[in-house]
Parts: C-alpha cells; structure tokens; sequence
C-alpha cells in the first residue's frame, strides 16, 4: 500500500510498533491464521501441507538469494559478513555453548516434536540419517543466507543487530522502501515468511490433531478446528501482550517474552530429554535400530549417543542455568 516507500530506520520501527500495538488488527490476523491451520489439518497431511510447502519453499529460497544481492547493492556488506564470519574467540565459553545448542534444538524442531511429527510419515524405505543431515545442512545454509540477508542492511542503515524478533520487520522493511517495487517484492518476502511459520504451526498441531484421532476416535474434520480455537485463545494472550496487556509482567516480561523464556529455557530442553530417555531406554533396541533401518551406517554409534550422551549432555545444559 505504499507504506514501506522511502522509510527511514526509525519509521519502520514506528510501523512496527503501530502494528504490534494495535489489538483489533492482530486478533484478525492471528484468527485467520489459525483458520487457515484448521483448514489444512482436516484434510491428510499429505493432501494439505505437502503441497503447500513444496512450492513456497523453493520459490522462499530463491527470494532469498535475490535479496542478498539486493543488500550487497544497498547495504554494507562487508560489515554484515565480519559480523557473520569473523571469530571472537573471547566469546567462546559454556554458556555459548548452551545458547547454541537451544538454538539448535529450536530451530530444527527436535524437542517440539516436529521431526516426530514429519518422521512418522515417512516412507519404510526412506533413510532418517541421510534425512537428517539434508535437514541440518538446508537449516544451516538458510540461516547463514537470512543473515547474509539482514545484517548488511542493518550496518549499512546504522541499525541494531540485537533487537530480536523484530529485527527481521525492521531491517527488509526499510530494504524494500528502497527498491522500485519494494511493496510488491515485500508483500512477496513476508508472505512467503508467513508460509514458512504456517508449515511450523501445521506440524505441532499435527501431533494433537493426530492423538485426539487415535485415541478418542475424533476425526481430522473435527479434532483440528478444535485444535485450532484452542491455540487461538492461548494465542491471544501473548498477541495482546504488547497493547491491551502490555502492563501484565512476569518478572519483568510481558506475556510474549515469558512465553517464549519458559519454552526455550525449559520446554525444548525437557522434551529432548524425555525423547532421549524414551528412545534410548523405554523402546526396546531392536524396534529403534529397525526404525532408522538395519543397512543403514552408524546406527549402533547414532543409538549409544542417543542412551548415554543425548541425556546427559542435555541436563548438563540443563543444571547450568541454575548455577
């Protein structure tokens, strides 16, 4: 709508801020994209999701490369990859070690259950080792392409690069005030960025839609609006966390930041534990080795990692937050 055209630094925080402030306008949003999960979830998932991601990721990549050479043009790009690349060995410690390791259990989805979800769909003859490294890898260089992305743009407009969530908003949204046809090429960027947290949200409900189908005999066509208005109203206490209830805290965090220190420091680490535990312990070895498939390399070293280091290295990780 012509929004993003020439806006400075302080503008799009402005933009964003106005957004974020604005309860009407995210119960809106926020509702229809739970609707929208709804949708998908009461058709398979093969139907739905599959379909779904297998075109707007490859044309969300593609975007992306497009918007590192954009920033390489309109930022400073040299900044952002010393930012990147350059080692500062002063910061190597334990507790980095902790931030990367949760950083990891989130944004592959380990502990959320979201491989869980994905991995029980996969076919017999599909090789969950080979599976997981093209997960870790595509993870990993999409990541280094986002920052390649973000961070020229940040230094080149004299931005912060430790805001947060809304680094992402503020950074691309002054980037497209800059190009010709910013609104378009933005309204093609952040909607592909919505895809990518709506596939996000369609495999964790996928875990509750399918138990309520199994165990209570629900079908998808009801178990996942249900789901879906579940979430909606839970949602709305972090949507509203930064208007209507802004003055709510919890040791100095509104609803959204508890939310999400609550998940991170707690949440991810315990439910890896508990799937460690589970995998290594409670299922018998032959049922585990059968799973990742008896041809398969490694799967004796995958499974002593898996009983022994996994536990223990997460609650290491665990016990030291409160040290």
């Amino acid at each position: 709508m012509g929004s993003f055209k020439d806006i400075t630094p302080e503008g799009a925080k402005a933009l964003y801020a106005s957004y974020s402030g604005d309860a009407l306008k995210l119960t809106f949003w926020h509702g229809l994209f739970m609707a929208g999960c709804g949708i998908i979830m009461s058709r398979s998932l093969n139907d739905g999701l599959e379909k779904l991601t297998s075109i707007a990721m490859p044309v969300f990549f593609a975007l992306l490369i497009s918007l590192i050479i954009m920033a390489a043009v309109i930022g400073d790009f040299a900044a952002g990859v010393k930012f990147l690349f350059q080692p500062d060995f002063s910061k190597v410690s334990f507790e980095m070690a902790i931030s990367a390791l949760g950083q990891a259990f989130f944004s592959i989805g380990v502990a959320l259950g979201i491989m869980l979800t994905f991995g029980a769909y996969l076919p017999d003859n599909t090789s969950i080792i080979k599976s997981a490294l093209i997960v870790c890898v595509a993870d990993t260089l999409v990541a280094i392409l986002a920052g390649l992305t973000i961070f020229p743009i940040v230094f080149g407009f004299g931005m912060e690069p430790n805001v947060g969530s809304a680094l992402v908003f503020n950074t691309m949204t002054v980037a497209f005030g800059q190009l010709e046809y910013g609104g378009i090429i933005g309204l093609g960027f952040f909607l592909l960025l919505a895809i990518a947290g709506f596939t996000t949200m369609i495999a964790l409900m996928e875990q509750m839609v399918s138990y309520l189908n199994k165990f209570y005999d629900i079908k998808r066509s009801i178990g996942a609006p249900m789901v879906a208005g579940s979430i909606f109203i839970v949602g709305l206490l972090p949507a509203f966390s930064t208007n209507i209830l802004a003055s709510v805290t919890v040791s100095g965090m509104n609803l959204l930041d508890l939310f999400d220190w609550w998940i991170n420091q707690f949440g991810l680490l315990l439910g890896g534990l508990f799937m460690s535990i589970f995998v290594g312990w409670i299922l018998k070895k032959e049922t585990v080795i059968g799973a990742f498939g008896k041809n398969e390399k490694y799967v004796n070293l995958i499974y002593f990692l898996i009983r022994y280091f996994c536990p223990v290295a997460i609650i290491i990780v665990f016990v030291s937050q409160f040290t």
